[in-house]
Formats: structure tokens, C-alpha cells, sequence
């Protein structure tokens, strides 16, 4: 019954589990074909659970072990063997490597099933599976008088019997007894043996009882399901004779109706005519509907794109001119010679245009997120040094507010897995978006390590976030109220950036606030520690002053930065349009730094690599120090050790570092020269 409620339930492993119990009482009974018929039932039925599975095939194992069929007796158990390494039970496995070792001494192969006994002993006596180990030791005594090893044989026996009353044992204990027997007798112990004899024979009385009641039990439900069969065969009967005067009755309505039926069908003809015209018509109507939403689909494909490389080109054509004028600015500011006046001035100049880059690098963000196209680094980052950067750029500005900044750095490593640029920008909106929303009271960065997760948060005491608005602070343009913008700026696309920036390093940003009482954004980030980068201290070069320094560049506006920048530093520039301009100045031979923009290659070269290549090889021969200006989506390893590559944007101090000075241990300042330069 319940196999056939599981049945039409659909449950697979119900019935598996239905088919097993109806196998174990057949096994119980002796009927040994049905037994095996109904454990391989169960096999097909369910098979994703490996304990089951295990269960029904070193059953169906025994059942053909007792029937003799010792080589598919075999092949169960080795199926077992091979699924219970999945569930770790130690004691199952040694009762396998038992039921083995059975299979091989009914099939006469001794060696082999002394082998599968010891391993069973062993799996047994580590897992304290006593049980098992006594069965396995008789067991193991029994092959060992098969092999002529009288004494093993009567040391193992004694050793599982130890303590034991042998007037006692349950119906279990059959096969110790039956092997203990054998095992005395061939060894000539015969009052051992006649003890073992007798708790056979109680055993053997003992399942000769149960045996006779459970065949009693199946032929009683058998013969109860046959009495049911009987009873639903004469239900079926009388409801075939009801039948049969219900089909008589409706024949006799059906012609009373027929002439009614045969109008009603003119007129449902007539109907239906006119309803497949309407759904023609209709379906007509839809698959024009559809060809004209595929071609707006289409069309608004290409508006997206169109305004994302709108963006993009729009980003990149900004960032030329405002880099220049943000340039300039630093280098004028380098003048210690200026009027207070004109250094606020240009100090004013300065922060609008950083200000400006920012926004344009946010759309720039924005449209390659939506172009697909965000990329970030695994490289080793300084995590420590990266924070600390960070803090000390917002603190002054939070006390010049009267802001309490608050920095925690748990047990974090220094070096860890990721993009430091990106980490940068992700942890500058956030205390940015803090110091702008805490009105009064503190700022509070916590950096912490969980396991193989990096936690960072920010934490303020501003004006909070109502709970119904927490996640679309994510969202591009949207902010936590319309008034926002109004009181405090921005353009609400710094969150956005962060978490897709985040997600695209493997975690996620989660925030949590309540109106009034400030909020915190976690961000969650996989922990990956690495070696430490190994950074020179080398002396200042002062022979380089004298040297020439050639610069492939075809922006003007950052020309006349680099001029000005490194007027201080080398006596003598020469500016390039072409590669072909820098292969006649590299061969006059007095060049010994060379600066290259590998924008300004490419544009101006149509085989950029082989040229590239030619200029490492002439300074792997003369010992030239060449800096190459990369940008982001360039993929440019350095050739040789004279080679440098510095990865847009970088900073003055990055360039100088990289061009007049041995070994690289500043801390890297404002970028200078962006990707757009």
C-alpha cells in the first residue's frame, strides 16, 4: 500500500524505500528470487541517495551470496564499497569488506577473501565498530582453516567470543557461531566446538521461528490482497452493468435530441466561420505588432550604444584639455614664486577642475559598466597603505568641519589580491557621500578580516537613509530624496560605480540606516593575501641632468606640461610626432631616456609592436631607460629591465621617479597624465 501511495505521488525515493522493506521481508522468508527481485526494483527506482544505495546493493549482495552467484554477489559490493567513501560510515564499509570476503570463500578463492577480511578488521577495529570486528574475526577464522592457519584461526575466534555467554547471543550472532563451529572443529577443539554447536542449533530453531512466521504473514497478505482484487473485480462488474443501462438510457435521449443537436451544429458552424476570420485578422494584427516592437528594440539597441560611445568619446575629449588645464595648474603651483593672491586663484582653478574629472570619469564609469566593458586588476595591493593614504586625505577636511574621523584597523594583512586603483575610487565616494551627509558628530572607517572575507566600512552620523530607499541609493541618478541635490549636490552616480565596482572584484556593498542616524556601507571583498612587492631605494641619478631626453607625444597640451615639468630636471628635450622621428634621434647616439606614449604610437604607426620592439632592443644594447605610457585597455607586459611601464593616470612624482630617479618609493601623488592624455 504504501509503495503505491508513493507511486502516485511521484516520490522516487519512497518507493525505493517501500521496495526495500517488501525485499527484507521475502530475504526473512527465505524466498530468496522475490527478494532479489524487489531489491533490484528498488536500485532503479531512486539512486541519488547514497546511503540507500548503498544499503540495496550490499543487500541484494547477501541475497545473491545465499543463492550462490558469488561473482554478482561481488559486483554489488564493490559498487558499495565505491559509494560509501561518499558518506564516511567506517563501520558499513567493514561490514562490506565482510560481506567480500564471504563472496570470494563461497566462490573458493581464500587469498582474496583473507585480504578483504584483514581490511574489513582493520576499517573496523579504528572506527571501535565492536559488532563488526567480531563478525569479521569469525569470519577471518573461518578463511584461515580454509588456509591451514589452525592457530590464527582459534586466536581470532577466541578473540571475538572473549567474554562472551554463549547461551545468550542473539539471532545475529548465526554466522559467528556457524564460523566459530567450523573453525573448532577443524582445529580438533572439539568441546569449543559442541558449545558453538549448541547456540546454533537455538539460533537456527530461532529463525526457523521466524522464518515460518513471516511466510505465514506474506501468504496472509497475500491472500488479503487477492480477496481485494476479488472484491474491486465484482465492483467493476456491477459498475459495467450500470453502465450499460446508462448507455441505453442516453441512446434513447440522444435521438430524442438529435434533430435539436444537428441545428444547434449549423449554427456553431456558422460561428466558428466567422470567429477564425476575426482570429485571422487578429493574428495578423499581432505579428505586425511584433515586427514593429522587434524594430524598436532594435532601434533602442542603438540609441543605448550610440549613448554610451557618445559618453565615452564625449569623457575622453573632455579629459584632453581639462587634464592640460589641471596640468598647468599643478606646475604653475610648483612656482614658489607666485602672489598668495594667484596661488588661491589657481588653487581655486585647481580643485573646480578636479572636481570636473571626477564627474567625467563617473560617466566615463557609467558607460562602460553599460557597455559591458569595466575591467579591474589582481595585482598586489597595499591594503594598509591604501587606507592610510585615504584617511589622511579626509581627516584634515572632517576636523576643518568639526568632524570627529575615527579609523580602526582590525587584524588585517597588508598585502592582499586586487585593484588598487579601483579600491581607491570605491572608498573616496564613500567617505566622500560621509563627510557630505554628517552635518555634526564623526566619520568612522573600520577595516576588518572574516576568514577569506575582507570587510571595509564607513560609517557616519549624518542624516541617514529611510529603510524604503536603501537600495535605490544604487541606482544611476538617484538619490535618497529629491531635496538632496537641491541642499548638497552631486549626481547620484558615485554609488552606482561603487557596487558595480565592487561586484566586479568578486563582493558586494550593503548598506544600513535609519533617518537621523546615519548610515554604513560594508564593503564586502574576497581575502586574498600575496607577497609583498619588492620596491627599490636606489640614489638619485645625477648624471641624467646632462642627458637628452626624447618624448614621443602628439598631444600639445601635454607637451607643454612635460616642458615645464621637466625643465628642472634635464637640460635638453626633444619632442616627437612619429616613431619614425624617434628611431633618426635614438641613432645619433645621444639620447639616454626616452618617454613614450603608446597612444601617440599607434597613431601615429601602423606596425606599433615592431616598432616598439626596435626601440627595447636599441635599449637593451646602449643601457637606454625608456618609460612607456600606457593606457587601461592597452596590454603591454615590460620587455626587458630597462623598461618601465607606467599605466594611466600617473602623477608628476611617478614620472620623475620613473625617468631621473633609480628605484620607485613614493607614495603616488594627484595623476597628472590621464587615460585621455
Amino acid at each position: 500500500m504504501s509503495y503505491r501511495i508513493y507511486q502516485e505521488t511521484g516520490d522516487a525515493r519512497g518507493q525505493s524505500l517501500a521496495l526495500l522493506s517488501i525485499g527484507a521481508l521475502y530475504r526473512q522468508g527465505s524466498d530468496f528470487s522475490a527478494a532479489l527481485k524487489y531489491y533490484g526494483q528498488a536500485i532503479d527506482a531512486y539512486a541519488a541517495d547514497p546511503v540507500l544505495s548503498v544499503s540495496l546493493l550490499n543487500n541484494r549482495g547477501n541475497v545473491l551470496t545465499e543463492m550462490g552467484q558469488y561473482r554478482r554477489a561481488l559486483t554489488d559490493f564493490r559498487r558499495a564499497l565505491e559509494l560509501v567513501g561518499r558518506i564516511s560510515n567506517p563501520a558499513f564499509e567493514a561490514r562490506i569488506y565482510g560481506n567480500i570476503a564471504r563472496a570470494y570463500r563461497g566462490e573458493g578463492a581464500p587469498n582474496a577473501a583473507w585480504q578483504a577480511a584483514v581490511r574489513g578488521m582493520a576499517i573496523a577495529r579504528a572506527a571501535d565498530a565492536i559488532t563488526a570486528l567480531n563478525q569479521l574475526q569469525t569470519l577471518a577464522g573461518r578463511i584461515a582453516a580454509d588456509r591451514g592457519d589452525f592457530r590464527t584461526a582459534v586466536r581470532l575466534v577466541d578473540t571475538a567470543f572473549e567474554d562472551v555467554d554463549l547461551t545468550t547471543t542473539p539471532l545475529t550472532a548465526r554466522d559467528n557461531h556457524r564460523n566459530a563451529y567450523g573453525v573448532y572443529a577443524a582445529a580438533g577443539e572439539t568441546a569449543k566446538a559442541l558449545a558453538h554447536l549448541e547456540a546454533l542449533d537455538r539460533l537456527n530453531e530461532q529463525a526457523t521461528q521466524l522464518t515460518t512466521s513471516t511466510k505465514t504473514a506474506l501468504m496472509s497478505a497475500r491472500f488479503d490482497f487477492q480477496n481485494q482484487e476479488l472484491r474491486i473485480a465484482r465492483l467493476q462488474q456491477e459498475e459495467l452493468r450500470r453502465n450499460v443501462a446508462f448507455e441505453r438510457a442516453n441512446a434513447r435521449f440522444e435521438r430524442i435530441l438529435f434533430g435539436s443537436i444537428a441545428a444547434a451544429v449549423a449554427v456553431l458552424l456558422a460561428l466558428l466561420s466567422f470567429g477564425v476570420v476575426t482570429l485571422r485578422r487578429s493574428r495578423d494584427a499581432i505579428r505586425r505588432a511584433n515586427v514593429d516592437l522587434a524594430a524598436t528594440n532594435a532601434a533602442l539597441e542603438k540609441a543605448l550604444k550610440a549613448k554610451g560611445d557618445f559618453l565615452a568619446t564625449t569623457s575622453h575629449e573632455i579629459r584632453t584639455p581639462l587634464n592640460g588645464i589641471l596640468g598647468m595648474a599643478q606646475v604653475m603651483l610648483r612656482d614658489e614664486s607666485l602672489a598668495p593672491a594667484t596661488r588661491d586663484r589657481l588653487d581655486i582653478i585647481h580643485d573646480a577642475g578636479v572636481t570636473m574629472r571626477s564627474l567625467v570619469d563617473d560617466i566615463l564609469d557609467v558607460a562602460k559598466m553599460q557597455s559591458g566593458n569595466l575591467s579591474v586588476e589582481r595585482v598586489p595591493t597595499d591594503l594598509i597603505a591604501t587606507v592610510e593614504d585615504l584617511a589622511r586625505l579626509w581627516r584634515r577636511q572632517a576636523e576643518d568641519r568639526g568632524l570627529g574621523f575615527v579609523v580602526e584597523l582590525g587584524d588585517v594583512p597588508r598585502w592582499v589580491e586586487g585593484d588598487p586603483v579601483r579600491l581607491r575610487q570605491i572608498l573616496f565616494n564613500l567617505l566622500s557621500n560621509a563627510l557630505k551627509f554628517t552635518p555634526s558628530g564623526e566619520i568612522a572607517l573600520r577595516v576588518a578580516a572574516t576568514g577569506d572575507r575582507l570587510s571595509i566600512a564607513v560609517a557616519d552620523t549624518g542624516i541617514g537613509i529611510a529603510p524604503d530607499r536603501l537600495e535605490e541609493v544604487f541606482e544611476s541618478f538617484q538619490q535618497a530624496d529629491t531635496s538632496t541635490t537641491r541642499r548638497y549636490g552631486g549626481t547620484g552616480l558615485g554609488l552606482t560605480i561603487c557596487r558595480n565596482l565592487a561586484r566586479a572584484m568578486g563582493g558586494d556593498i550593503i548598506v544600513s540606516s535609519a533617518p537621523g542616524q546615519g548610515a554604513t556601507f560594508t564593503v564586502d571583498l574576497p581575502l586574498v593575501t600575496v607577497a609583498p612587492e619588492v620596491v627599490g631605494t636606489g640614489p638619485v641619478d645625477r648624471a641624467a641632468r646632462a642627458a637628452t631626453l626624447a618624448i614621443l607625444e602628439r598631444n600639445p597640451i601635454t607637451r607643454g606640461m612635460m616642458r615645464t615639468l621637466f625643465a628642472d630636471h634635464v637640460d635638453d628635450m626633444a619632442f616627437l610626432d612619429d616613431a619614425a622621428g624617434l628611431l633618426d634621434v635614438l641613432a645619433l647616439g645621444s639620447t639616454n631616456t626616452v618617454l613614450v606614449d603608446m597612444a601617440s604610437l599607434s597613431a601615429g604607426s601602423t606596425d606599433a609592436d615592431g616598432i616598439l620592439s626596435m626601440v627595447v632592443a636599441e635599449a637593451h644594447q646602449r643601457n637606454l631607460r625608456i618609460v612607456l605610457l600606457a593606457r587601461e585597455q592597452d596590454d603591454i607586459a615590460p620587455p626587458c629591465k630597462n623598461v618601465t611601464l607606467l599605466q594611466k593616470p600617473v602623477s608628476a612624482t611617478q614620472l620623475i621617479d620613473a625617468l631621473f630617479v633609480v628605484g620607485k618609493g613614493r607614495a603616488p601623488a594627484v595623476p597628472l597624465v590621464p587615460n585621455a592624455a
